[in-house]
């Protein structure tokens, strides 16, 4: 076994080693921004108070980004300022484009990377060919 070849597939190993472990980390990451993005987040909503008043705020709890409900659910206070008509802004309303936005990029950009990296490894798979070497006896 020539010495080329020994040295070859010893520093083949831990170039694989490395490329497992990028493909478990996008794939661990992209789990963990798909599940971020399935779970309800909270929203504290400032109500309208005279000059002078401490400020106040009532929650929300906003629906998932995916497969979650259109509508902020109120708490029993908000409910009350929401009939009033106290609320400053409306629930929700700053985060949920943002979070959708975030979303799409993250998982875009986990798909690209693991997308390129299949690429990279069935490139590297792939035999390569010696050059066509041509005849003297033609």
């Amino acid at each position: 076994m020539p010495a080329d070849y020994a040295t070859g597939m010893a520093t083949a190993r831990p170039h694989r080693r490395l490329i497992r472990r990028i493909t478990v980390a996008l794939v661990l990451f992209g789990a963990v921004v798909a599940l971020w993005a399935t779970l309800p987040y909270s929203d504290a909503v400032p109500l309208a108070v005279a000059e002078g008043q401490p400020a106040v705020s009532v929650t929300f709890t906003c629906p998932a980004v995916i497969g979650g409900d259109s509508r902020p659910i109120p708490s029993a206070t908000a409910r009350q300022a929401r009939q009033a008509g106290e609320l400053t802004r409306r629930p929700c309303e700053p985060w949920e484009q943002t979070r959708r936005v975030l979303t799409v990029v993250d998982l875009v950009m986990v798909a690209l990377a693991l997308g390129c990296l299949i690429r990279y490894r069935i490139r590297g798979s792939q035999a390569t060919m010696p050059p066509a070497t041509t005849s003297s006896l033609a």
